[in-house]
């Protein structure tokens, strides 16, 4: 026996769903791939709710059956949202997402008040030109709170690619989009130093190893420079040993098929680091890293050091060079005033 219609269109509602929780599932390394996963959850939505909606309404229904098959369809695209979003404790790397939860949401909200502005007739509902222009405005906002994040991924693109050879400049808030801290208790935010010089201040919690930041989508090119450089300023009182590492795309996680070393900051001192590129490509593996594929740079306190007190280091800038000069340079940092 055919199924009606309706069921045809549930199930093909449900496979829709199921889709997008395998497309969740991929791990995805760059922030594009994650963006462009969450931007398809409103379109998908929206979809979902336009084919309930078409199942459940036809043009002989009153306007009571009308507000039922869409009270209806909305409370089973919200369902269908609401569990993928919890099977998602079922996938390893994954979790909940409130955003992807509110991004279905967006899709929803676009499809009802489309459907209500195109497929209902004056003679069933007549709005007023104040409700056309509410759900016209409603079904914007819900476009842009899906488009925002790809559009901001794009702009932090740009804007990292237009800086090279400079792999870190924190002068606008996009320079930060591709920054984390490691682990989430360390602190980074955007700031003026004593002379000025825009930074990023770094706040390393007491007795937390582990704690720095990690550029997790540098620029991928080196290969044409000799030198990576690292302007850095330790502003407590207690020299700080801070671990750097550099991996490129093909790392398997292991300690030796990756750049290691180790930085020694200076109590209230500005310290600029210089470290041959032919030295980071070389692997302890015996692999040589591909420096057309940089994947990641992190800098972190390691195990070991005895982090007793917290600490503040200033990142003033990290840029790749040609040339060769003395690894390690040091002058003192101005004295604190008033923090800003």
């Amino acid at each position: 026996m055919k199924k009606p219609l309706g069921a045809r269109i549930t199930v093909i509602s449900i496979l829709l769903a199921g889709l997008i929780t395998v497309t969740a599932a991929l791990p995805h390394r760059l922030a594009l791939f994650r963006v462009l996963e969450d931007s398809a959850h409103a379109p998908m939505f929206a979809l979902i709710t336009i084919l309930l909606l078409r199942a459940r309404i036809d043009a002989g229904h009153s306007a009571h059956e009308v507000r039922t098959a869409i009270a209806l369809s909305v409370a089973i695209a919200l369902g269908i949202a609401l569990s993928t979003e919890l099977l998602q404790f079922l996938i390893p790397y994954k979790d909940p997402s409130i955003h992807d939860l509110v991004s279905d949401t967006a899709g929803i909200v676009v499809a009802v008040c489309g459907w209500l502005l195109l497929s209902i007739d004056g003679e069933r509902a007549a709005f007023r030109t104040s409700a056309r222009i509410a759900l016209c405005a409603a079904s914007m906002l819900a476009v842009l709170y899906a488009l925002v994040p790809l559009a901001t991924c794009l702009a932090a693109y740009q804007r990292r690619n237009s800086l090279v050879p400079s792999l870190l400049q924190p002068t606008q808030p996009l320079d930060a989009y591709f920054l984390e801290t490691t682990p989430p208790q360390s602190r980074l935010r955007r700031g003026l130093d004593i002379e000025n010089h825009h930074a990023l201040r770094l706040t390393l919690p007491a007795a937390l190893e582990y704690s720095g930041f990690s550029l997790t989508e540098p620029y991928p090119d080196w290969s044409g420079y000799e030198t990576l450089v690292l302007l850095v300023e330790n502003r407590g009182t207690a020299p700080l040993r801070m671990r750097l590492r550099v991996h490129d795309a093909a790392h398997n996680e292991q300690v030796d098929d990756r750049f290691n070393t180790t930085l020694a900051l200076a109590p209230r001192a500005r310290q600029e680091f210089r470290i041959p590129l032919a030295a980071v490509a070389a692997l302890p593996n015996g692999r040589t890293m591909n420096l057309r594929a940089i994947a990641g740079l992190v800098m972190f306190r390691p195990a070991g050091t005895s982090p007793d007190a917290a600490g503040e280091i200033w990142i003033q800038g990290i840029a790749l060079e040609n040339g060769s000069e003395s690894p390690v340079s040091t002058t003192p940092a101005p004295s604190p005033t008033e923090p800003r």
